[in-house]
């Protein structure tokens, strides 16, 4: 489940069709393939593969149940970077398991020129001017190094990911 998501969210960087095989059928791979249907990426199911197509993305559409719903909604912020200068998310949802802070995916995306803003419902982000950087993750997480991939994918130049996360679910996003 956990390469699943990322993989997932990682389909908004391609500008062709992915495919992936095998996709867990479960409550959080439901609510992010809900997301990014209602942003206009096209979600079909074929048998235990799931096939995305790029569409052209509209948050306003955005399905805040389904949102509210995953702590995965935060990997959007790396992808979307590369689709919309200026956006916002609602707060991560899902599950509640330990204290899990959203602040080393911010300071990786501040690192690569991001700016995000907290407010009391939705996280406020723009970018003005993407650069390649060096960024130390002062923690180690899985979903934070996903993030800090994925907004430095599509960068110009060399971003260095010092302490990240080599666990396989990010082994699989590379």
């Amino acid at each position: 489940k956990n390469g699943t998501m990322a993989l997932l969210c990682a389909s908004l960087l391609n500008r062709n069709i992915t495919v992936l095989k095998n996709v867990p059928q479960i409550e959080e791979v439901y609510r992010i393939i809900e997301v990014l249907s209602s942003i206009g990426m096209s979600v079909k199911w074929k048998e235990r593969d799931v096939h995305i197509k790029p569409g052209k993305i509209n948050l306003s559409n955005i399905d805040e149940a389904a949102a509210g719903k995953t702590r995965s909604i935060i990997m959007l912020i790396g992808p979307l970077i590369h689709k919309l200068k200026k956006f916002s998310i609602s707060h991560s949802g899902g599950c509640t398991l330990g204290s899990r802070t959203v602040r080393p995916h911010f300071y990786a995306m501040e690192n690569l020129g991001v700016n995000i803003k907290t407010t009391k419902k939705k996280y406020l982000i723009e970018s003005k001017k993407l650069v390649p950087n060096e960024i130390v993750m002062y923690e180690s997480g899985d979903t934070a190094t996903e993030n800090a991939i994925m907004a430095a994918s599509l960068i110009p130049g060399k971003t260095t990911i010092k302490y990240a996360s080599a666990n396989y679910q990010v082994q699989e996003l590379c």
